[in-house]
């Protein structure tokens, strides 16, 4: 093996090391519910969704119809509470809230988005980004094509 490509292949396994750790640095930053910021963190995060939806012409005709301020309160209920937080959901189910009206893939995905920028915004690690969505991607078939 030449010189150079011993060095590439010695650069980038120190790379690879160096985000592992970083991933393992911010995985041992507490619980899921204190990486986002515990209840200020959360609210911060909906805060800045509902302004990306507003902003959405796909998005924000869907919420016409929508009590907004219930609607936040019952989304940072629901975050604080997938993320082991102290908060309970008092909304209705997935499957029930979404019933009739019959949200795509491109919706919840274009969602889904807004919700990671609203994130990376309030400056929460991509980590802990990617925790959340995996613990709410279930949902997807309880929201679309209701």
């Amino acid at each position: 093996m030449s010189g150079g490509l011993k060095s590439l292949l010695k650069s980038g396994l120190m790379l690879w090391v160096v985000w592992l750790g970083a991933c393992a640095y911010h995985a041992d930053k507490g619980t899921m519910y204190q990486q986002l910021g515990e209840k200020q963190g959360i609210t911060g995060v909906v805060d800045k969704l509902l302004v990306l939806i507003a902003r959405d012409e796909l998005l924000n005709k869907r919420f016409v119809d929508v009590d907004i301020p219930i609607f936040r309160e019952h989304l940072i209920e629901q975050l604080c509470q997938v993320a082991d937080g102290p908060c309970e959901y008092t909304g209705g189910t997935m499957s029930e809230v979404h019933r009739g009206l019959n949200i795509s893939d491109a919706e919840f995905n274009r969602l889904v988005t807004h919700l990671r920028e609203a994130m990376t915004q309030q400056q929460i690690p991509y980590v802990t980004q990617n925790r959340l969505l995996s613990t709410l991607a279930p949902m997807h078939s309880e929201v679309t094509y209701q």
